[in-house]
């Protein structure tokens, strides 16, 4: 009976050592996928993406930042048809501090083109000039050389 609880603690001590191994902090996902852009002029490049899929209406917001940075953050939301699951809208936000960037009408433009469009990946490029309103006045962000390749099965599993 000794040699069975022995066995036994051993068994669990050596299970939750290896299921407790230190988490991967480093900020990027191990799917390979990116966002990456210039915001005015500067290079940016975020590979710790996440995904989430809200329940009320179809679709998936993608959230991309640099490594565990979240003073700058990019958020993608695709919109997708019920009936034959195709692309219908996508929004684009950036988020820098307490400013949020987005299509907000005259003197703003966000153009976007889909190169490969599934359930499982996304992948596309874009280009735009988004606006926050600080409040007193518009500040504007001019995004180019933009692209994104997201493996959304592989990062809803």
């Amino acid at each position: 009976m000794k040699k069975f609880f022995l066995l036994l603690t051993v068994t669990v001590l050596s299970l939750s050592i290896t299921s407790c191994s230190g988490d991967d902090d480093s900020g990027s996902t191990a799917s390979g996928s990116y966002v990456k852009f210039k915001v005015d002029g500067v290079q940016k490049n975020f590979t710790n993406i996440s995904i989430e899929e809200p329940n009320d209406y179809s679709a998936i917001i993608i959230t991309a930042q640099n490594g565990n940075n979240i003073s700058e953050i990019v958020e993608i939301e695709i919109n997708v048809n019920e009936d034959d699951n195709s692309l219908e809208e996508l929004y684009f936000s950036y988020y820098e501090g307490d400013a949020v960037y987005y299509f907000a009408g005259a003197n703003t433009s966000f153009n976007y083109e889909t190169e490969l469009y599934t359930m499982d990946r996304v992948k596309g490029v874009f280009t735009g000039v988004l606006g926050n309103y600080n409040g007193e006045e518009m500040q504007y962000r001019t995004f180019t050389e933009g692209s994104f390749d997201i493996d959304v099965d592989a990062l809803l599993q």
